[in-house]
């Protein structure tokens, strides 16, 4: 049986327990939307990427508690109406500028933090 390279690259992500960030995995459900457009919410999307192997089970249930936890405020089950791309392709779009923004400023104080146990590293042990 022929496995596509994303089942392979599914597979391997897997086993080394390798997660995309949340930043990809939204891009991952924006550009299936925009390409195939959408006939339920995004939740059964999330599912289906799974499903036809793009993103793996650890990513869908990310991805599902990611969009719970940071979705619009709706009083029911689909938060814009069945079938409706643009609606969700925008608030993707501000969750993936607004993931982005974050994962870069992690980044950012990661590599401060470092410098700075680097220096002080290099202050309290110096090298004769």
């Amino acid at each position: 049986m022929h496995k596509s390279r994303e089942s392979i690259d599914k597979q391997q992500r897997a086993m080394k327990n390798d997660m995309r960030s949340i930043t990809e995995l939204l891009t991952i459900l924006r550009d299936h939307i925009i390409k195939h457009g959408i006939s339920t919410g995004m939740c059964e999307r999330i599912r289906y990427l799974c499903s036809i192997n793009l993103i793996t089970s650890a990513e869908r249930d990310a991805m599902g508690i990611y969009i719970l936890e940071h979705k619009p405020r709706r009083s029911h089950n689909y938060w814009w109406n069945i079938g409706e791309s643009k609606p969700r392709i925008e608030w993707l779009n501000r969750q993936i500028r607004r993931t982005g923004r974050i994962w870069a400023w992690l980044w950012a104080a990661l590599v401060i933090i470092a410098a700075v146990i680097a220096g002080h590293l290099m202050w309290t042990n110096p090298v004769s």
